[in-house]
This record gives structure tokens, C-alpha cells and sequence, in this order.
């Protein structure tokens, strides 16, 4: 019981905010990023969108520690991206435990898990119904807002409760603060 009365403590409700800001903002990003790469992904076909598909979610077969150690390598004030920057001779910069760093690294973590959704909603989606649209004279905004939005709320939904439900308990964890 003392656990849930802790909870209400003005330091965890400033975490557990912070950490709900974070997720939506890393979501929000996701979504923006994977809906345009899913739609493209679709206009390949089958066979060329598999292959994409496959190479897109390999780095996924690594340990999700290790890709996070990896962007820490690049952010980190004497990181790979400090370096270059001293090297054109512009001023360091300090990335690392941030949180624009931390939503960097849960859009490249998470994005796989918001494309994948959508890419499958979309694939199921009948070129007549878009032919059948065009033929009626839907511009692209009106195809867009009218039949690929509405018909991949699903994949939307998905991707995003599944982006926000992995995201927000690594937030809550405590383990990255600034």
C-alpha cells in the first residue's frame, strides 16, 4: 500500500509525466515518419516491399541495449557526431541526456513497430476503391482524407499503442534522467 500512496509524491508524478510527454512526443514523430514509409512501401508491390520490409526491420534482430549504446557512442561529447563537428571546426555539442536525445533514440527503437502495422492495413487496402475514387474525381487530398485515413485507423492504433505501452515503462524506469 505505501507504494500506491508513493506514487502521488510530487517526484513521481513529475517522472510519470514527463515520461507520458515523451512517449506521445516519440509516438507523434513515429507516426509522422512511418506513415509516408509505409505508403511508399505499399506503391512497391509485393515483392519489392518484402525486401524493403526485411531490411527495414534488421537492425531489429539486434539487442535493443546495443543499438541504444550505439547512439549513445554517436551523442556523447566526444561521440562520433562531436568529432565531425570539431573537425569542420564548429562548436561541440551537448546531445547526450537530453531529452531531444532520448526521443531520437525511441523514434529509431520503436519506428519499425509503428511502419509494420500500417504497412499491413495499407497492403490489405483494394486499388479499386482508390481507382474507383480517382474515377469519380477525388483529388489526392480527398483520396488521402477519405479512404487511406480512415481505412488505417487500425494500423494507427496499433502501432501506436504498441509504440506508447513499450515506450512508457522504459521512460518510467528511471534509468535515463537529465
Amino acid at each position: 500500500m505505501a507504494n500506491v500512496i508513493a506514487i502521488a509524491s510530487a517526484d513521481h508524478a513529475k517522472a510519470l509525466w514527463l515520461s507520458l510527454g515523451l512517449s506521445l512526443v516519440s509516438t507523434v514523430l513515429c507516426l509522422l515518419l512511418a506513415y509516408p514509409l509505409a505508403m511508399i512501401l505499399r506503391g512497391r508491390g509485393a515483392a519489392a516491399g518484402g525486401f524493403i520490409v526485411f531490411i527495414f526491420i534488421l537492425p531489429m534482430w539486434m539487442n535493443f541495449l546495443l543499438r541504444t549504446l550505439a547512439w549513445q557512442t554517436l551523442l556523447e561529447k566526444s561521440g562520433v557526431i562531436n568529432g565531425i563537428l570539431n573537425w569542420l571546426h564548429l562548436p561541440s555539442q551537448s546531445m547526450i541526456n537530453t531529452p531531444s536525445a532520448i526521443v531520437l533514440g525511441m523514434v529509431y527503437n520503436f519506428l519499425p513497430f509503428m511502419v509494420l502495422p500500417i504497412y499491413n492495413v495499407l497492403s490489405k487496402i483494394d486499388d479499386n476503391i482508390i481507382n474507383a475514387a480517382m474515377d469519380l474525381g477525388a483529388n489526392s487530398f480527398e483520396r488521402f482524407t477519405r479512404i487511406w485515413l480512415p481505412l488505417s485507423i487500425p494500423g494507427i492504433i496499433s502501432g501506436s499503442q504498441g509504440s506508447i505501452c513499450r515506450r512508457h515503462p522504459l521512460n518510467a524506469s528511471g534509468r535515463w534522467r537529465y
